[in-house]
C-alpha cells in the first residue's frame, strides 16, 4: 500500500499487509460504534437543545478530532494509527447532533418564514446539499494532492485537506450560533410538554416508523459507500481497463457538483409527488442503473466513466437524498422528532454504511475481484428501501 492515502478509508478494499488489515478492521469496528453511539447522544441532546446553540460545541467534534489527528499522528497518514480510530468514535457520537440540528429546524420552522407543508421538502433538502459540497471539495482537493510525489504526500500532503477544514468549522459554528428555536418545539416547551426521556418515548411510540425509516435509509448508505468510495478503488485497481487515481477522483467530484443542483430539485419534486413516492421512485431507479453504471466504468473510457458517475450518483442518488430529511421528519411529532431523525439516520448506518466495506470485501472475494455480486447487493438494498418508502406512504394515508 505504498503511497496510498489511507484516510480515503471506509475500507478501500486494497491489498494490505496483515498489520494494515488489523488497523483497518479496528477502523470498521470504530465505524459501527460511531453509528451506534450517535443516536444515544441524539436522544440526550434532544432534551437540552434542538436548534438552540446549547449544543453547538458537540457539532464541532467531528472536525476538531480529525484536525487534531492531522497535526499529530507521528507523521503517519490518518487511518494508520489508533488515534484515527479514537477520532471516529468521538466524532460519531456527536454527528447525530449535527445532522438533527440541521434538518429538524427546517422542517419545524415553516410558520416563521411562511413555509407551507408543500414546501418543506424543498427547504429540508437544502442542508442535504452540504454532503454534495463537502464531497466535491474533498474529492477535488485529494485529486490535486494525488499529483504530489508519494514521499511528499505521506510527509505533509495528506494533512492539507484536514487542516483546511478548520475554516469550515468556523463557518459552521457561526451559522449554528445564529439558529433560533423552532416554533413547534417552542410551543411544546411553553406547554411544558417536553419529553423527559425522548429516546425512550420514541422507541415505545414509533417502533414501526423507526423500522420503515431505517429500511428507507438502507440504499442511501450502501449506494454512497459503493459509488463515492469503492468506485475509486475499482477504477484504479480492479477494472479491466484501469484509470489514474485523479481521473477517478475527478469523476466523483463532478458527480457531487451535479448533485449540488439536483438535491434541491428533487426536494421540490417531493413536495409535488409526495416524499415517500419520490423516494421509492429514486430507489427503484438506483436498482436499475447500478449494473449499467459499472459496465460503463469497466470500459476505462473517461467520458463514459464520468457519464456513469454523474447520472447514477449525481442525479439518481439525489432523487433519494433530496427528500430524505423531510421524509424522516414526517415520521415523528415534535416531542421526539430530534431523537427520531437522529436514530433513523445514524443507527441504520450500522448496516447501511458501517458494515458495507466488510460485505463488499467478502463479495469481491467471492466473485473473483469482480463487482457484480456487490452490485447485486446494491440492488437488494434499493428494493428494500423502495418497499419501505411505499409502506411509509401507505401509513401516512396518501398515495405518495
Amino acid at each position: 500500500m505504498t503511497g496510498e492515502p489511507a484516510f480515503r478509508a471506509r475500507g478501500h478494499y486494497l491489498s494490505m499487509s496483515w498489520v494494515e488489515q488489523l488497523v483497518r478492521s479496528w477502523q470498521r469496528i470504530a465505524r459501527v460504534f460511531r453509528e451506534g453511539a450517535a443516536p444515544v447522544w441524539g436522544g440526550g441532546t434532544a432534551a437540552i437543545c434542538t436548534s438552540t446553540n446549547n449544543g453547538y460545541p458537540l457539532s464541532a467534534f467531528p472536525a476538531i478530532t480529525t484536525d487534531l489527528v492531522s497535526l499529530g499522528n507521528n507523521g503517519q497518514p490518518a487511518g494508520t494509527s489508533n488515534s484515527f480510530v479514537v477520532a471516529n468514535l468521538a466524532s460519531g457520537t456527536a454527528f447525530s447532533n449535527l445532522y438533527s440540528r440541521s434538518t429538524d429546524p427546517i422542517t419545524d420552522i415553516g410558520n416563521n418564514f411562511n413555509i407551507t407543508e408543500k414546501e418543506k421538502g424543498f427547504y429540508a433538502s437544502l442542508p442535504q446539499v452540504g454532503l454534495a459540497i463537502g464531497l466535491c471539495l474533498s474529492s477535488g482537493v485529494v485529486a490535486l494532492l494525488a499529483s504530489l510525489p508519494d514521499a511528499d504526500f505521506l510527509a505533509w500532503g495528506w494533512r492539507v485537506a484536514f487542516i483546511a477544514s478548520i475554516l469550515l468549522v468556523l463557518v459552521g459554528l457561526y451559522i449554528r450560533l445564529k439558529i433560533i428555536e423552532t416554533p413547534e418545539f417552542q410551543a411544546v416547551k411553553e406547554q411544558n410538554a417536553v419529553a423527559k426521556m425522548p429516546f425512550v418515548e420514541m422507541i415505545k411510540g414509533y417502533p414501526v416508523n423507526i423500522l420503515l425509516g431505517m429500511g428507507a435509509r438502507y440504499i442511501d448508505g450502501v449506494f454512497f459507500n459503493v459509488f463515492a468510495v469503492f468506485s475509486i478503488a475499482y477504477l484504479t485497481q480492479m477494472a479491466p481497463v484501469k484509470v489514474s487515481r485523479p481521473t477517478a477522483l475527478w469523476a466523483v467530484a463532478a458527480a457531487a457538483l451535479v448533485m449540488v443542483v439536483a438535491i434541491p430539485i428533487f426536494g421540490r419534486l417531493s413536495d409535488r409527488l409526495g416524499r415517500p413516492k419520490t423516494y421509492a421512485i429514486g430507489s427503484a431507479l438506483l436498482a436499475i442503473v447500478a449494473y449499467p453504471a459499472f459496465w460503463l466504468m469497466a470500459t476505462g473510457n473517461p467520458l463514459l466513466i464520468f457519464a456513469s458517475m454523474i447520472v447514477a450518483f449525481g442525479v439518481i442518488y439525489a432523487i433519494c437524498y433530496g427528500p430524505e430529511a423531510a421524509l424522516f421528519a414526517d415520521l415523528f411529532d415534535p416531542r421526539v422528532r430530534y431523537s427520531g431523525i437522529s436514530f433513523v439516520y445514524q443507527f441504520s448506518g450500522i448496516f447501511a454504511s458501517g458494515i458495507t466495506p466488510i460485505i463488499a470485501t467478502y463479495l469481491l472475494e467471492a466473485n473473483g475481484k469482480q463487482p457484480w455480486y456487490l452490485v447485486g447487493y446494491v440492488v437488494f438494498a434499493a428494493l428494500v428501501s423502495m418497499v419501505s418508502a411505499l409502506a411509509i406512504g401507505a401509513r401516512n394515508g396518501r398515495a405518495g
